[in-house]
């Protein structure tokens, strides 16, 4: 079995009506804006994904319509034998998802 991982992320971006970037700078206020909005509270603040992306580290938004309406993050962790991403959080409240993707 073949797995193309970019395909499935234009496959699942399309079908979300959402564009995925990579979040860095002031842009990382926007995913704890909307974990604020899933958890009541941030999950991580902007000053500590800030760190986190300058060690390497992985911290995604969804946006639709220009704004953003999910977040995601991972963290790098080595396992025995090959790399790979651990995510952490991966959020969107139902209010800031586009029609297309509400049940």
């Amino acid at each position: 079995m073949s797995v193309d991982a970019w395909a499935d992320y234009e496959r699942a971006a399309a079908t979300a009506g959402v564009e995925v970037r990579v979040l860095d700078g002031a842009a990382l206020e926007g995913a704890t804006e909307v974990w604020r909005a899933v958890w009541g509270e941030p999950v991580m603040e902007r000053h500590l994904l800030t760190a986190l992306r300058h060690a390497g580290n992985y911290v995604a938004g969804a946006f639709a319509d220009g704004r953003i309406v999910g977040a995601n993050g991972g963290f790098f962790g080595p396992p025995p034998r090959r790399r790979c991403i651990r995510t952490w959080q991966a959020s969107s409240p139902a209010s800031r998802r586009p029609e297309s993707a509400r049940p």
